[in-house]
């Protein structure tokens, strides 16, 4: 990503997407903006404003319902990492769910961030923690059914709005 982004990067976060129903179900919930009706494990999502309240219940919203569905699917947890993430900014939500979080959090977000850089941002860098959704887009190489790229005019942009998202 350094290389790419020309940008250097010193601490990652990783999300476990299998876990990341216990956090929404500690959390006591999220909603979301659901594109397309469709339903899964026993589960309907219809189209607008869904509630995720259990851990089953996002394991099925993430469910991959075929193979041209990876997009759809790969949209669907980021709408939850993002709500997730925008809860977890409320003091109420930290205090009244502070135990569920603590036992949930590493089981979902592996991070080299410490406690004192964590509270370096939130004290120092309140803007660090605005949540924005930066897409890169592929495209297949033509003849070539396994190879994609990203044209330079896309990652351009990418990096731009990564730049300006650590302003």
């Amino acid at each position: 990503m350094e290389k790419l982004l020309q940008v250097k990067i010193n601490k990652f976060v990783g999300r476990n997407f299998d876990q990341m129903g216990e956090l929404v179900q500690a959390i006591g919930g999220v909603s979301i903006q659901n594109a397309n009706e469709f339903s899964a494990q026993g589960f309907k999502f219809p189209q607008g404003t869904v509630a995720l309240n259990k851990a089953e219940e996002v394991a099925a919203y993430f469910t991959l319902l075929n193979a041209g569905d990876t997009k759809k699917a790969f949209a669907r947890q980021q709408e939850v990492v993002m709500a997730v993430v925008s809860k977890l900014k409320s003091p109420r939500v930290l205090i009244r769910h502070y135990g569920q979080i603590l036992t949930a959090f590493p089981k979902v977000f592996k991070t080299s961030f410490n406690f004192g850089n964590v509270k370096a941002l939130a004290l120092n860098y309140n803007g660090a923690i605005r949540i924005k959704k930066i897409n890169v887009r592929s495209s297949k190489v033509a003849g070539q059914s396994e190879v994609t790229a990203i044209s330079q005019s896309n990652l351009d942009l990418a990096k731009i709005q990564f730049q300006e998202s650590l302003k």
